[in-house]
């Protein structure tokens, strides 16, 4: 049996769930008072996509976006930092994200954005930091900022491309870790940072950094940033210790989430043991997916429907080696031991009611000359069992509808 063949399967899985899988999030049912038919579960995934996509267009047109655009085409116009690239500045890069979400919708840009957990355009980031702190007042007369000396960066300039008026301002305050630093060069690593666009003293966007350090290597123990949009927010965090790895991604409405995504990790990861991981025979197979971590957890979820996955990697890794490598396993062994190990279930986090459980399966592959393959289905409760691919290919058009319309528009207005 192939790795390759197994991480295809679970992608393919979780792939498929990711337009059709939040209220506040809740741990797997274990009881399921009411059982819906997979057409049921069909209709009800599909009016879910839906809300979602909507959900995700409405934030798009927030007013206060408006003030991004704007503080945007100011920046384009006139950069205040002189050789410093204002877009490659953490909190500001933020904005420009913001504005390419509030033109086209681009949630990628985005969502990676806050992915990359940095603050600033270096490696030395207290230095750079204090390079360019200031206060800065848009002159809308000749287009240019004029700087005053502060410990903080602020941007004063107007909310609408009409008015001449600095009634918006943008500031970012700045605070450098003071222990270990793995980070050579001047200045600290960013313990926390706080932006906020403020407009007549009213807070319409905040972003927040925070950061934990080892005490004595330096190594982050926990990064977040939090990217609130009134009423719309963005977090995403990693955690890191010598036994466990974590990272977790949340867009919420007020105390709803829209959409969530997040996995975990068990193992070893100290230095010695991850270096020693660099050496290419150090992972051969599926035996020794164990080296990597004991234990994996993902989940996706949108709106109320979740999708979680489990999987026991060092007693796979065991049973493997035991049953003599995963080369040597045929397709019926293999099922086996995935489905022994490995737990996907989908289910309405709302209603403590399963939609279904994922299950892999031995088959004779008609087109490759009947030889020995493997697939995963669902098994829903009425106990019914249906392909992953057959299942998703139809019954949601009018969720793909909805969603080609939602690009369609975006192209017709902005290209």
């Amino acid at each position: 049996m192939k790795l390759t063949k197994v991480t295809s399967i679970l992608s393919l899985t979780a792939g498929l769930v990711l337009f059709t899988a939040c209220k506040k999030d809740e741990t797997t049912p274990t009881v399921t008072p009411v059982t819906y038919t997979p057409e049921q579960n069909k209709a009800n995934l599909q009016t879910t996509g839906q809300t979602a996509i909507k959900a995700m267009d409405d934030a798009k047109t927030l007013p206060s976006l408006d003030k991004t655009a704007n503080f945007i085409k100011i920046m384009d116009a006139k950069n205040p930092f002189g050789d410093t690239k204002a877009n490659g500045i953490m909190p500001i890069k933020v904005m420009y994200a913001l504005d390419a979400y509030h033109l086209n919708g681009n949630q990628t840009q985005l969502f990676n954005t806050l992915r990359e957990l940095k603050t600033l355009d270096s490696n030395s980031v207290e230095f750079q930091f204090n390079k360019i702190a200031g206060i800065y007042d848009w002159n809308s007369q000749d287009s240019t900022w004029k700087k005053s000396p502060s410990t903080d960066l602020v941007l004063n300039f107007p909310g609408t491309k009409s008015s001449t008026t600095n009634d918006c301002s943008y500031s970012v305050t700045y605070k450098g870790h003071e222990g270990a630093s793995v980070l050579s060069g001047n200045g600290n690593t960013p313990e926390k940072v706080v932006a906020k666009l403020t407009v007549k003293d009213e807070v319409l966007i905040q972003f927040n950094f925070d950061g934990a350090y080892d005490a004595v290597t330096g190594v982050p123990t926990s990064l977040e940033a939090n990217l609130n949009v009134k009423p719309y927010n963005f977090n995403t965090k990693l955690t890191a210790s010598s036994t466990d790895v974590a990272y977790s991604f949340a867009f919420t409405h007020n105390s709803d989430n829209i959409l969530a995504v997040g996995a975990s990790l068990k193992g070893e990861f100290t230095k010695a043991h991850l270096e020693s991981l660099k050496d290419s025979s150090a992972i051969n197979g599926v035996e020794d997916l164990k080296k990597i971590a004991t234990k994996v957890n993902f989940y996706f979820q949108v709106l109320n429907v979740k999708l979680d996955a489990n999987a026991d990697v060092a007693t796979l890794s065991d049973d493997i080696k035991n049953l003599g490598g995963g080369d040597k396993l045929n397709m019926t062994q293999a099922a086996a031991e995935l489905n022994k190990n490995i737990s996907i279930k989908v289910f309405y986090t709302d209603k403590n009611v399963n939609i279904a459980h994922a299950e892999f399966y031995q088959y004779l592959n008609t087109n490759n000359n009947n030889a020995d393959d493997m697939n995963v289905r669902l098994v829903f409760d009425d106990a019914s069992k249906i392909d992953v691919e057959t299942y998703f290919k139809t019954g949601f058009d009018g969720l793909q509808k909805d969603f080609e319309s939602f690009q369609d528009a975006m192209k017709a207005k902005f290209n």
